[in-house]
């Protein structure tokens, strides 16, 4: 995953960063933080020209676009081994549904 401030534009730096993750040809999910307005979300388009394919445009702040961008993590996934043991919990095996909180402690006088 390479994460860019869409606030601040292109670095040089991220030029360096998207060549070397072009010539890695592994997959990449690039994602543009605070991009918290339509303006920065606008403003993030120029990350299109690092040539790193699909952008996703994040407000980690306020969670816009979280959501898609674990999408597009995930569809990048290679799929589990036929060999690894299944992982997933069941629903019967979950969390209770209901749980007893009994609240803060007394308040204890020390005179």
């Amino acid at each position: 995953m390479f994460v860019v401030d869409a606030q601040s534009g292109i670095l040089p730096v991220e030029h360096d960063v998207a060549d070397r993750l072009r010539r890695s040809r592994k997959p990449v999910v690039m994602a543009a933080n605070k991009a918290e307005s339509w303006k920065t979300e606008a403003q993030a388009a120029e990350f299109y020209e690092l040539g790193l394919g699909e952008l996703h445009t994040v407000s980690a702040l306020q969670g816009i676009g979280t959501g898609d961008l674990l999408d597009a993590v995930v569809a990048k996934l290679p799929p589990p081994a036929e060999d690894e043991p299944d992982t997933t919990v069941s629903p019967a095996r979950s969390a209770p549904s209901s749980a007893r909180y009994p609240g803060p402690p007394a308040m204890r006088s020390t005179r």
